[in-house]
């Protein structure tokens, strides 16, 4: 079921996605929900031995989106919230999990990726929420890596590089072809430049019920 006022915003890393969420929430007057995937005590050993740590750590992130989405689906189906505004659904999960088992690096088993697969279906598999729309932010991977440096987190400074981000797009492009086809609205910006607000709602406004 498709959720009337849950907007998703997805994006490679790097992109953008952070500021523009905050900006858009206010602009609509919606909450925004940030991903906060800093609280992910994995994330460190990840970035240091991923092929160790990656089956974890993306476990880790898949309960902890679940448990955020269904309290968000829950706010607007009981009409607390009008409107959200969220930093990478849970549905984005996915991306990463299947880039990281059939991308170049090959990090996650073929084993590992169907248990993977299995907890999310066991998870997801019947829940109603899905977004009215999802925002993509269009950038390239030389892009989103020099802004990832410029930010100036060090886990991500060293580990992350162009084989990874061009993995992670490619990766995008499937998702966004799925949620489209679940009826999800999807409006790709180009985010190679920053777009002033007012632009980004003319836009946004006439895809929202």
């Amino acid at each position: 079921m498709l959720l009337k006022g849950y907007i998703g915003i997805s994006g490679i890393i790097g992109v953008g996605k952070s500021t523009f969420t905050n900006r858009l929430a206010k602009a609509l007057d919606f909450e925004p929900v940030q991903e906060d995937a800093f609280h992910n005590p994995y994330l460190p050993k990840f970035y240091k031995d991923m092929s160790r740590y990656v089956f974890r750590m993306q476990i880790w992130f898949l309960n902890h989106r679940v448990r955020q989405h269904r309290r968000l689906t829950a706010k607007i189906l009981s009409g607390q919230k009008c409107g959200i505004v969220k930093d990478r659904t849970v549905w984005e999960d996915q991306v990463f999990a299947k880039m990281f088992n059939q991308g170049p690096s090959k990090l996650l088993s073929a084993v590992d990726y169907r248990t993977y697969r299995e907890i999310f279906d066991c998870m997801m598999g019947e829940d109603p929420g899905i977004p009215e729309l999802i925002i993509h932010l269009d950038c390239k991977p030389e892009t989103a890596l020099k802004r990832v440096k410029q930010r100036g987190r060090s886990s991500e400074k060293t580990a992350l590089d162009l084989d990874y981000l061009r993995a992670l797009q490619k990766s995008y492009e499937e998702f966004l072809k799925e949620m489209q086809k679940s009826g999800t609205k999807i409006l790709r910006l180009d985010w190679e430049r920053f777009m002033p607000t007012a632009e980004v709602l003319r836009r946004v406004r006439p895809l929202l019920s």
